[in-house]
């Protein structure tokens, strides 16, 4: 009876890490697609890696939405569709994306790092192509 009980509280336990998890994915696209910078940055990690064309260090959270805000600014987003995503280890996965703007076409790629159940942002990346 306890190991029955114990499988199923552990399966519910990871539905609902998944489903965070594609909430997260879904919610950081909708964010790229709308160049929501307010909501994009809520998911970053307090000092994130940022690089976009000669831009390429780490930043706080609020310097980093400025960046990315004055490239949205310059870029208006015609589309982004994910493309690809995986693991990089247990707690990393990565998400390439191509970002379609009126100035031209772009890869995302970023990062997520999970820790103590919460995904964040650790690195973002942007180049054209």
């Amino acid at each position: 009876m306890f190991k029955k009980s114990f499988f199923i509280v552990l399966f519910g336990m990871l539905t609902l890490i998944s489903v965070a998890q594609t909430d997260i994915h879904a919610s950081i696209a909708n964010d790229i697609k709308t160049g929501n910078i307010t909501d994009l940055s809520s998911h970053f990690t307090d000092n994130i890696d940022i690089s976009i064309d000669d831009i390429d260090a780490i930043y706080s959270r609020s310097q980093a939405a400025m960046i990315l805000k004055k490239f949205f600014n310059e870029n208006k987003v015609i589309e982004f569709k994910t493309e690809h995503t995986g693991n990089a280890s247990q707690d990393n996965q990565y998400i390439i994306g191509k970002l379609k703007t009126d100035k031209g076409n772009y890869r995302v790629t970023y990062f997520i790092s999970t820790t103590n159940n919460k995904s964040k942002i650790k690195q973002f990346n942007i180049e054209s192509y």
